[in-house]
């Protein structure tokens, strides 16, 4: 679950098979750490009103502090966290390179605007069946 607070993107995963959540930042922070828990009780509480029960409420909230940082000062950490997204469902260890961040946040523009073209999304976010897909 991606987490927008403080001006920072980071996020949550809820992982069943290990039994605990995961916090992924691409910077340390005490209060990104509590956004972290902060949303991991809303998970609970979600699930929980799904369930009728507390699945989730013993699960430990790790902060992984492996996770690969983002430069001091820039603003790429929307860039990590679709990395870490594309890392963590392929499976594959979390690895952000400084030099390739400027490709993957013109990668994930590009996908961004041809799914929103193929969907019908105009240039002004209108809606029309006119629109070709790119």
């Amino acid at each position: 679950m991606p987490i927008i607070l403080h001006d920072h993107f980071h996020i949550v995963v809820l992982d069943n098979i290990a039994q605990e959540y995961r916090h992924y930042s691409s910077c340390q922070s005490e209060e990104y750490d509590e956004d972290a828990a902060e949303m991991r009780k809303l998970f609970d509480n979600c699930i929980e009103m799904e369930l009728g029960e507390a699945a989730t409420s013993s699960y430990a909230l790790i902060h992984d502090r492996s996770t690969p940082r983002q430069k001091r000062g820039s603003l790429d950490c929307s860039v990590y966290v679709m990395r870490f997204i594309e890392q963590l469902l392929a499976d594959e260890k979390l690895r952000v390179p400084q030099t390739d961040v400027p490709y993957l946040r013109l990668k994930y523009a590009a996908r961004i605007l041809l799914d929103g073209r193929a969907a019908g999304v105009g240039d002004k976010g209108e809606t029309s069946s006119r629109v070709n897909p790119v």
